[in-house]
């Protein structure tokens, strides 16, 4: 399957490719009967009609590129979907068994300040499918300061029956749906590659995106190779290194945020 590792390297590959063809073409011979002035005008024309001819002739197949990384993250997140457990909302035991779990191994390490991907180290698939009910309620009341009791907890359930993170923050959700799939994969060694390329879809995407427009606006550059190097990195450890850094400036900007 194609990552979105892979899509970086082909869009890096296809823009130095235009930028050579470019550069190549722009080359201008001075008109020796034309005044220095002249000339420069003759230059610039020159070089922004092949600038304007090879970026028209390449756009299109770096768009398909950049649509590709939306399709390749769906995929990967689909395929993680398919191999996780799941809750069934209809069944009052299952519903039961959870919110205990959640109640007895997770929340009480949460409210000893213990990281939401700690807490979740020796949980069982009964307790993560409680925390990915409870969670995200949780985090948001915290974020709010509002109700964090267990109705206030419960994620809203949609027509199929799974959570949804409506009123909380996307970075939160982000980040609990990634350290339960985390989870998940340490459980099921069988399935763990789809669930770990599933736990890192959302993050891959987003640094896949921001490759592309830092790469597009700078021509790559050591911001671009940073994201590019994060984006490689598989282990929860970069990961965190990238959260705590959005976090950091977070604060800087006066904004409130648990860690998950």
């Amino acid at each position: 399957m194609k990552t979105l590792q892979h899509l970086m390297t082909e869009y890096a590959n296809l823009k130095k490719e235009r930028d050579t063809l470019i550069e190549e073409h722009s080359q201008y011979t001075p008109n020796q009967y034309l005044d220095m002035n002249a000339n420069q005008v003759l230059q610039r024309e020159h070089q922004e009609r092949w600038k304007k001819f090879y970026t028209d002739k390449y756009e299109p197949q770096l768009q398909e590129l950049r649509e590709e990384g939306r399709d390749v993250a769906a995929r990967i997140k689909a395929e993680g979907d398919r191999n996780r457990p799941k809750l069934d909302g209809d069944s009052p035991a299952a519903l039961m068994r959870t919110e205990q779990a959640w109640r007895n191994t997770v929340l009480p390490l949460l409210e000893k300040g213990v990281p939401l991907r700690e807490a979740l180290r020796n949980a069982d698939v009964d307790a993560v499918l409680g925390a990915e009910r409870f969670a995200p309620g949780y985090f948001g009341a915290k974020n709010y300061n509002t109700d964090s009791g267990v109705s206030g907890m419960q994620a809203r359930f949609g027509d199929d029956r799974r959570m949804t993170l409506e009123n909380v923050r996307a970075d939160d959700g982000s980040s609990i749906t990634r350290h339960i799939l985390e989870r998940f994969a340490e459980m099921d060694p069988a399935n763990a590659d789809s669930l770990t390329m599933a736990a890192r879809a959302e993050a891959d995407l987003e640094s896949f995106n921001h490759y592309v427009v830092t790469h597009d606006r700078s021509g790559g550059g050591l911001d671009a190779a940073l994201v590019r190097h994060y984006a490689d990195q598989g282990t929860p450890e970069a990961r965190e290194k990238a959260a705590q850094t959005a976090q950091e400036r977070a604060a800087a900007m006066g904004a409130t945020h648990v860690e998950v």
